[in-house]
């Protein structure tokens, strides 16, 4: 299995869409840990699925931006 590193180096290199979702993949509980510590203080009508919604087009930002 390709390391961490290595795998940043080689989506920055190659823009490969393939290795992009491994790196989804691997920080989506992340995103989920995050958003249920958020839940409980916001209102009810603020829905988990939602925020882990906007959560995943974060990290997409996220990945995009990243600087190995």
């Amino acid at each position: 299995m390709i390391e961490d590193k290595e795998l940043w180096v080689e989506y920055k290199k190659t823009g490969n869409l393939d290795i992009r979702e491994k790196i989804v993949l691997k920080y989506i509980p992340l995103v989920k840990y995050v958003v249920g510590k958020m839940i409980g203080n916001l209102p009810s009508n603020v829905e988990y699925e939602d925020l882990v919604e906007y959560g995943i087009i974060g990290l997409l930002d996220a990945i995009n931006k990243y600087d190995v």
